[in-house]
């Protein structure tokens, strides 16, 4: 699709990275959805993009990397008031 994200593949060996997932799905165009949303309604509040990793047949969407657990806790709130989705802290 146009203007869609790219899909990262999971990094071998990116330890140390940190970032809030917000959902997973077996549908590409499901992710990238999810994606352009995010992306549009928290670009405005200083956030990392959100992106889509695959690994095997599932994609999830992502949001960082933060450069700590703590910054990516910080962020929690902002997410879950902007999209109305709670995110989970995923640890690379």
């Amino acid at each position: 699709a146009p203007g869609s994200a790219p899909v990262r593949q999971a990094p071998a060996g990116a330890a140390g990275m940190v970032y809030l997932q917000v959902g997973a799905f077996s549908q590409p165009a499901n992710a990238q959805s999810l994606v352009a949303r995010i992306n549009s309604q928290l670009g405005a509040a200083g956030a990392p993009p959100a992106q889509v990793e695959q690994s095997n047949n599932l994609y999830r969407v992502r949001i960082g990397p933060y450069p700590d657990r703590q910054s990516a806790m910080d962020a929690v709130q902002l997410v879950s008031d902007r999209i109305g989705i709670l995110p989970s802290i995923a640890a690379q």
